[in-house]
């Protein structure tokens, strides 16, 4: 089990941010590892970690509310940096199913092309843990396939901690 050592409770460290009850609910259990920002202080990184999932569009929630009521006067941005360390439960098909949606709000921020590239693909799973992206062949998928796989990757390993084998065909 991943050990968080003296992470805070996330409403321990923002004790007056007010956020709607499902959001309240969501972050009841969420742990901040730590805060960092850059030398110009216009940055804000705040690293959570979690044991279940949150969809990305409540994420960037949070962090429009941490701007809005907490540093509304201050030309800085905000980031949540977010871990998971999830129940055996979810395989990597699992956690495709579960968070394909906010991986096309992720890569609408990128791209509408990529996202609709990936909206239009068959994912299946091979194995444990090797997903196949069959991605519609045009000219412009080889240049936004790049962006995909290494998004997936990212969220698979560096966010899940799931070992994932990203495969890509073309139709």
């Amino acid at each position: 089990m991943e050990q968080i050592g003296n992470a805070k409770a996330f409403f321990e460290v923002f004790p007056t941010l007010k956020v709607e009850e499902s959001i309240q609910r969501l972050f009841a259990d969420v742990k901040v590892r730590k805060i960092t920002t850059n030398a110009t202080r216009d940055f804000l990184h705040v690293y959570i970690f979690s044991r279940h999932v949150i969809q990305k569009k409540v994420i960037w929630q949070m962090e429009q509310k941490i701007k809005e009521q907490l540093f509304a006067t201050v030309m800085v941005n905000i980031r949540l940096e977010e871990q998971y360390v999830l129940s055996e439960q979810y395989t990597p098909e699992e956690l495709m199913s579960e968070y394909r949606d906010s991986i096309m709000l992720e890569l609408k921020q990128y791209s509408v092309l990529a996202a609709s590239m990936f909206e239009h693909a068959r994912i299946t799973f091979e194995e444990k843990n090797i997903c196949c992206l069959e991605l519609i062949d045009t000219i412009v998928s080889e240049g936004k396939r790049e962006y995909i796989v290494e998004l997936l990757n990212d969220i698979f390993h560096k966010r899940f901690g799931i070992p994932v084998e990203i495969r890509v065909a073309y139709r």
